[in-house]
């Protein structure tokens, strides 16, 4: 199974670097400022299911806000990223949700990553883990420096994937049978004319 994960937030609070350091497990200092979208494939095993996560990391500058929706219109969960030596790129974290919300049709996983904790002692995220219970989301703290949590995140995104895979499925065949039907039924008053 595949699915489209999105990382979100404002620049330079370390989507790049989180990224770097989950599929190549490295970290570098002076990481660049990313200008243009790349994505990378990586596969975490839940239980016994292969799930492959078709991240993309985008530009987090505000002169490349507009195009976000391009990246995550048919996303399947975002990875929203704060720097928690910042707290106020927390507040872009909400807009981002908001957007997502009125942009996306289809339901969406949300986490909501606390980034640099290495760079940070005493960690009060009590707003942040409020948040993301609100929106029935996953709230971590995360080191892309470290490395701390990374793997944690991808198994609790493709954990929570998998069993929206399950609940969508369910309703998906539910909701294909009916419209069935009603075809059958046209079809069948089609030919008694």
């Amino acid at each position: 199974m595949m699915y489209k994960v999105v990382l979100l937030g404002e620049g330079r609070v370390g989507k790049s670097s989180m990224l770097k350091q989950i599929v190549k497990g490295r970290f570098e200092e002076n990481e660049t400022t990313t200008t243009e979208a790349s994505n990378y494939k990586k596969t975490v095993k839940v239980d016994n299911t292969s799930v492959t996560l078709n991240i993309w990391d985008t530009a987090g500058q505000e002169q490349y806000h507009a195009l976000g929706p391009v990246y995550y219109r048919d996303a399947d969960a975002a990875i929203l990223v704060f720097d928690v030596a910042l707290p106020e790129t927390f507040s872009m974290v909400k807009s981002w949700v908001k957007e997502i919300s009125l942009t996306c049709e289809k339901p969406m996983v949300y986490v909501i990553a606390g980034n640099k904790t290495d760079l940070v002692t005493n960690l009060n995220m009590a707003e942040a883990r409020a948040f993301a219970d609100s929106i029935h989301g996953i709230y971590i703290e995360t080191s892309a420096k470290t490395g701390q949590n990374l793997d944690a995140m991808l198994q609790a995104v493709a954990r929570a994937l998998l069993q929206k895979s399950q609940e969508t499925n369910e309703s998906v065949a539910y909701s294909t049978t009916a419209p069935l039907l009603i075809s059958e039924e046209a079809e069948k008053k089609k030919c008694c004319c």
